[in-house]
């Protein structure tokens, strides 16, 4: 493979694993959109029921969780609603079984993230990004917004394991033109999915010198994060997001893990169609 062929694969795997980073960030003010959990780049007094937003950002995201290495890369953010089907980064692409104002459910195909082999120590060997099958429900109720969903692998890549997330948000609007978005969430992983994740095993542990390391399941990490929305027009936004996540002893053990306390951060525009 060519250095240049190299580089465009690492920019669209990167593109793509920010624009899933996007959207479970920013929770939108459910109660201003007809129930609907995740515009994250729009204000929600711009967007109706159906909508199609496109926008492009910058991404400041370690190379996988825990890493030491950072990269900054350019980021699309989709976000299109039409009747119950939907394609949102974070989201996936899929369709809402249950839509109703207060209470949505579905299931969608999205993007689970892996690693390079060139990420992580000689030996142990990369980490195929996988199609991962999705089942969510959310709600809203009295200003609050919550979402859960289970992941799974369901083809391509190395993934294993069941991934499942659980986020609340509180939106605020701080003006005609402003709106943050804070929000906390937690994440469990079973145990194949953590031992395939951040496990050693003694073939990876004879080709790299390090510790076999066979991770049990259980909760993973936590996170705090915010978002802040400025309406520049009626149709272009501004978002800044950033993110802090906790990384626990099951994933801080592993001996490829450098970072217990994992930054993030994403800033870009968001045109309503």
């Amino acid at each position: 493979m060519t250095s240049a062929s190299w580089n465009a694969r690492r920019t669209i795997r990167a593109n793509l694993i920010a624009a899933m980073f996007l959207s479970p960030i920013a929770p939108a003010a459910a109660q201003e959109t007809g129930g609907d959990e995740a515009v994250p780049v729009v204000d929600p007094a711009m967007a109706s029921r159906n909508h199609v937003i496109i926008g492009v950002g910058a991404a400041l995201l370690p190379d996988f969780q825990g890493a030491r290495r950072y990269e900054l890369q350019p980021v699309p953010i989709v976000d299109v609603v039409k009747g119950r089907f939907f394609a949102k980064a974070g989201e996936g692409i899929g369709v809402r079984a249950v839509d109703k104002p207060k209470l949505q459910a579905g299931v969608s195909v999205n993007w689970t993230r892996g690693y390079q082999a060139d990420e992580v120590p000689a030996g142990i060997g990369k980490l195929g990004d996988t199609f991962g099958g999705r089942a969510f429900v959310s709600g809203q109720v009295a200003g609050f917004a919550a979402i859960a969903s289970v992941t799974a692998p369901v083809f391509g890549g190395d993934a294993e394991g069941v991934l499942a997330d659980l986020r609340v948000s509180r939106p605020i609007r701080v003006s005609d033109r402003i709106m943050v978005s804070p929000a906390v969430g937690m994440s469990w992983a079973s145990g194949q999915y953590m031992r395939r994740t951040f496990g050693v095993d003694e073939q990876q542990a004879a080709r790299s010198s390090l510790p076999t390391y066979r991770p049990s399941g259980g909760i993973k990490d936590v996170d705090a994060r915010l978002a802040v929305n400025f309406r520049l027009n009626d149709r272009i936004n501004l978002i800044g997001i950033g993110l802090l996540t906790r990384n626990f002893d099951r994933i801080t053990d592993s001996p490829f893990v450098s970072r217990r306390w994992s930054p993030a951060g994403v800033v870009g525009l968001g045109y309503a169609f």
